[in-house]
């Protein structure tokens, strides 16, 4: 637990990795992608937490936060994801000092939240939570923006990762779920909560991918319907420029892009009568504002 607490640092960024996946040939690509999906999102324990992003080809980890060493000293290297054990390793880099005199230490964390590390050549365990899935559940009973869950297929949370190729099958499946997405019937469906201010909730969506996939004679389990998902995210981004709800992820939903020191601006519509106002304009006339933006609305 003495290593677990204090002795291994934690990063905000990480390093690309040389070699991204163990296991590759061994195991069906459906149970890769599931593999990762159980890993995929947010870990924590009473002293940290870190984001495991990007891809099963090319995976990252980003750490949240940490009562340990200064994060601008650390680096992630080493990532590789075992599918076969639904866990990732990595090795996390920082300065040498009296507790750690070689300035590594080697993660392993699997699936379940089981923990080993090894720092100056001791082996240790601990556990890891995963709040993020629990949060996502506790979010309005589903009305949440989908593209904010982990396993949607919007790729803002996956950003600067190579694409991954031969997802190119699930092409088809998105253009019959966009024909799906413009009917009478599904505007009138979500329209009814766009109005209210209101992101619709997920039974719909799932419902038009469950329709898709059905069409292209895929059946709907919720195991082929997370390979859907995943094969979207590891489109390129020409590809996904071709589904317009994709395209509409890939250039609004940009969580990582880096906000300190900019400026918002551009224009928005007055909710008490319409107009177009300028962000700037209006922005300038507040003391603090909290602005909240979803491409779902």
């Amino acid at each position: 637990a003495g290593l677990a607490q204090g002795r291994i640092p934690t990063p905000t960024v990480c390093s690309p990795p040389s070699r991204t996946m163990a296991d590759k040939p061994k195991i069906d690509p459906f149970e890769v992608a599931q593999a990762w999906r159980e890993l995929e999102g947010q870990w924590q324990d009473d002293y940290r937490g870190i984001s495991i992003e990007g891809t099963a080809e090319a995976p990252r980890v980003r750490f949240t936060h940490s009562q340990f060493r200064p994060i601008s000293q650390i680096s992630v290297t080493e990532l590789t994801f075992h599918p076969a054990t639904k866990s990732i390793s990595f090795t996390v880099n920082f300065p040498p000092d009296d507790t750690n005199t070689t300035g590594k230490a080697h993660w392993h964390l699997f699936a379940g939240g089981r923990i080993r590390f090894n720092v100056n050549g001791v082996e240790d365990e601990d556990t890891m939570q995963r709040p993020g899935r629990q949060a996502a559940r506790r979010l309005n009973r589903g009305s949440a923006a989908k593209m904010t869950q982990l396993a949607s297929k919007a790729v803002g949370l996956h950003h600067d990762v190579p694409p991954y190729a031969g997802g190119d099958w699930c092409l088809p499946v998105l253009h019959t779920e966009a024909r799906i997405r413009l009917s009478p019937e599904y505007i009138a469906a979500t329209s009814v909560h766009f109005n209210q201010g209101r992101a619709p909730p997920e039974a719909i969506c799932e419902q038009a991918e469950q329709q898709a996939l059905e069409q292209h004679g895929i059946p709907a389990t919720p195991e082929w319907i997370q390979a859907y998902r995943f094969a979207a995210r590891m489109l390129t981004k020409e590809e996904r420029s071709e589904v317009f709800f994709l395209k509409a992820n890939d250039k609004l939903f940009r969580p990582g892009v880096d906000l300190p020191g900019r400026a918002v601006a551009g224009a928005a519509c007055r909710v008490t009568d319409g107009a177009a106002v300028d962000m700037a304009e209006v922005l300038a006339t507040m003391p603090r504002a909290v602005l909240v933006a979803s491409t779902g609305t």
